[in-house]
């Protein structure tokens, strides 16, 4: 699946290092991460029959207010123009699992605190109290997206008790599809980066972002033409798709098996490799960097001098 994947992002880094300086500021926080959402009473066992069936990723792109009520028309029209290119792009080199319909996320809880669904239920429930935001708060996700809420009292699983909260009921879910992106243009602080992105909440059976967000920085964009931001957001949706150093662990195989026994990387997905000469413009430097190992790439990169 990601063979094709990892060539296009070596070729993305070459386009961009060399048109102009973009300051990449992913990093996947914790508080904005979702996992074990669970999509439907299906077991893990069905989920992983279905991992060898993969078919091309069905995207739902979803703009947030900050994108549609942008006053810069030229701004909200060439990011309107740009991520369902850069989708239809991903749609024809990503395959996955086809993800049961409709999609509903799950609610983010205060504190972060919440019980695991019970028996044939999907819905999370609160420790505390459901909070209005999800995903760290970058993008607003519209109730009819989410489950319920239900809330609980914070004493000991033995004598819980629960009750519905706001929203009692599920909304309308976002049907025939596999992965859902909002899109925010939220000024940025940090450097000249254009745009940053990270996965959102990931499905409980296969480890699978299934929604995540982008956000241009309006602020940064100034002349900025529409090529250019095109690799830009093709190298962010990297990261919404999971290309994240914290979620290597998480990785499974073509059987849909865990490649790590643990939430640990291990050197045959990811190892780090200390080069003493590192070649630069000023001449050799010791240099430290990242390498992927998984099958898919090794044979990608098989006669390669530099890949280890």
């Amino acid at each position: 699946m990601f063979s094709r994947v990892l060539v296009f992002v070596l070729y993305c880094v070459v386009c961009i290092a060399s048109e102009r300086q973009h300051v990449c500021i992913h990093g996947q926080r914790e508080e904005e991460l979702t996992l074990g959402v669970r999509l439907s009473p299906e077991s893990d066992h069905a989920a992983k029959r279905e991992a060898t069936d993969p078919r091309p990723i069905r995207f739902r792109p979803y703009f947030d207010d900050t994108v549609t009520s942008n006053s810069d028309s030229n701004q909200r029209e060439m990011i309107q123009e740009v991520v369902p290119a850069v989708l239809s792009f991903f749609s024809t080199v990503v395959s996955v699992p086809p993800t049961p319909s409709p999609v509903l996320l799950d609610r983010s809880c205060s504190g972060g605190g919440y019980y695991v669904p019970e028996g044939g239920s999907t819905v999370r429930r609160c420790v505390d109290q459901c909070v209005s935001t999800t995903c760290g708060g970058i993008v607003t996700i519209p109730d009819d997206h989410l489950k319920r809420c239900v809330q609980c009292n914070n004493t000991s699983p033995q004598s819980l008790q629960c009750s519905p909260g706001v929203p009692s009921t599920d909304g309308a879910g976002v049907a025939d599809t596999d992965y859902i992106l909002y899109i925010s243009a939220l000024p940025c602080v940090e450097g000249p980066t254009l745009a940053f992105a990270a996965a959102c909440q990931m499905e409980s059976q296969l480890d699978r972002p299934i929604a995540g967000y982008i956000n241009f920085c309006p602020n940064n964009l100034g002349e900025t033409t529409r090529d250019y931001l095109f690799q830009v957001a093709k190298h962010e949706l990297f990261h919404a798709l999971g290309f994240s150093y914290s979620l290597m662990a998480l990785w499974r195989d073509s059987s849909g098996d865990r490649r790590t026994p643990s939430d640990q990387q291990i050197p045959n997905t990811v190892t780090t490799v200390n080069y003493a000469t590192w070649d630069t413009f000023s001449g050799p430097k010791e240099h430290t960097v990242t390498v992927l190992r998984t099958e898919a790439v090794l044979r990608e990169g098989r006669g390669s001098l530099w890949l280890q």
